[in-house]
């Protein structure tokens, strides 16, 4: 098993980027990953303005996974995520859904204890997720590849379902694909309204693998149950397009039924849900159950 400390991170996925450790095929990784804001905020006395916004939404890595080349798949098994004892959550003026209407920053510190989230006394039931999972863009990326904003490379997609269990597959762009990770959630709901979820310090542990036949432009997640395409765009109507466009697609493909068909079997069938509405682009996951959709990747 490799260990990557959390002094290794990222703050883009730019195609530039080196492996600071390397495992093969069928092995697996721990990822000790800072929070959000990089540990700058350590107490409900601290806000968000005046951080150093140049360190934030870090990821750890990258990890080289040998022999993995452009054109293939990168398979990712979330094994276990392991959260601190304390989690934070802060507003900001201007930012999130309701932004405008924000007055002044103000940070809560939650306490993390026997599985669940403590807010004022209501205690919710903890589901740690992966906020930022990606790898190393393409040369001719478009747009941004911080790793505060989402894309094709994987990134901020601030999916709730990187949890323990899922797979997380993407499009291998760089060889070694270069896999890194962070922003980790003790919990966040669909959307992350107020642009923070429960924010935490974590361990990672995954399992890699590679699938030599990619039939995905978009990183994709199966939960066990559904199989969802993370399509990220500028606004939210957008990225449904993109979600929806590739979601048509595979079914087409894999059920070999003409696209009119898929589209129409898709408005039956298909969720579309919002995983985030606040970072620099949006992002939307298509769920397609298993019951309409053979497995589009083998490993």
């Amino acid at each position: 098993m490799v260990r990557i400390g959390r002094e290794h991170f990222i703050t883009r996925f730019g195609p530039e980027l080196r492996a600071v450790a390397e495992v093969e095929p069928g092995g697996t990784a721990v990822f000790e990953t800072h929070d959000c804001w990089h540990g700058q905020l350590g107490s409900e006395d601290q806000r968000m303005k005046g951080l150093d916004f140049t360190v934030m939404n870090p990821a750890t890595g990258p990890l080289g996974i040998i022999g993995a080349k452009p054109g293939d798949t990168l398979a990712v098994k979330v094994l276990s995520i392991r959260t601190g004892r304390t989690g934070l959550v802060s507003i900001l003026p201007g930012d999130g859904v309701l932004g405008h209407m924000v007055k002044e920053s103000k940070t809560r510190m939650l306490p993390i204890e026997d599985g669940k989230v403590i807010f004022d006394g209501i205690a919710i039931s903890a589901v740690p997720m992966v906020g930022v999972m990606g790898v190393a863009a393409s040369g001719d990326e478009a747009g941004d590849v911080s790793t505060a904003t989402p894309g094709r490379h994987g990134g901020n997609m601030d999916t709730k379902d990187v949890r323990e269990g899922a797979t997380v597959y993407f499009p291998v762009r760089q060889y070694g694909a270069l896999l890194a990770m962070g922003d980790v959630h003790a919990l966040m709901g669909d959307g992350e309204v107020c642009v923070t979820g429960c924010e935490t310090e974590a361990e990672v542990e995954v399992r890699v693998d590679i699938a030599k036949r990619t039939v995905l432009d978009w990183p994709a997640i199966d939960d066990g149950e559904s199989f969802m395409i993370v399509a990220s765009a500028e606004d939210l109507d957008k990225a449904a397009e993109e979600a929806t466009a590739a979601a048509v697609s595979l079914i087409s493909r894999t059920q070999d039924i003409p696209w009119e068909e898929a589209y129409m079997l898709a408005s039956l069938a298909v969720d579309l849900r919002i995983s985030q509405c606040v970072d620099p682009r949006r992002t939307v996951r298509a769920v397609i159950p298993h019951r309409i959709l053979k497995r589009p990747i083998g490993l």
